[in-house]
């Protein structure tokens, strides 16, 4: 018994710390000049989603005192029910990953998204949601899905015209759906 619990424990420590490393390499990130133009925190939150998964399933087995794969054969059967229970942040995750490689919103954008009273600058981008600081110094919660559904207002282009000497001044709404 004691074994057991002291092989859960283990898990669990080096589970904790290998999130903290995640946290640290996110912290290294963001020093450098050009990170707030791909930020890279959603997917750190879903490798730490990963990795708290692993451990709990290692966690389990070895206080059960059963193989792992025991217990995955008996998640297989629930699957449908874990993709109910996860729905919101795998539709995030998704979100997430078309957000950034599309370029559509980066940290210190301004946006404008009337229907969630969000109009300012974009403060941080997660995987669950982007928070926008408005133009009274209040701060907007958007879930990351709602700027892939809806539309929005990104007035980068506005700025990156007016700061770069370019005589073009453009403003892109973005649209798209997510099935």
């Amino acid at each position: 018994m004691v074994e057991n619990v002291s092989s859960a424990f283990i898990v669990l420590t080096v589970a904790l710390a290998l999130a903290e490393a995640l946290n640290l390499l996110n912290a290294l990130y963001r020093r450098r000049p050009d990170a707030h133009l791909r930020p890279i925190k959603g997917y750190i939150e879903v490798l730490k989603i990963a990795i708290y998964l692993v451990a709990a399933i290692l966690i389990v087995a070895s206080l059960i005192d059963r193989s792992p794969l025991i217990l995955l054969s008996g998640l297989g059967a629930m699957a449908a029910v874990l993709m109910l229970i996860f729905q919101d942040t795998l539709l995030s995750l998704v979100a997430s990953v078309q957000l950034s490689s599309n370029d559509m919103v980066r940290v210190g954008d301004w946006i404008e998204m009337p229907q969630l009273n969000a109009d300012g600058d974009v403060i941080d981008i997660a995987l669950h949601t982007v928070k926008v600081q408005n133009f009274d110094k209040t701060i907007t919660t958007i879930p990351t899905k709602k700027l892939i559904s809806d539309s929005f207002r990104n007035w980068r282009g506005m700025r990156e015209a007016a700061g770069g000497g370019s005589s073009a001044v453009s403003t892109s709404t973005s649209t798209a759906c997510v099935s």
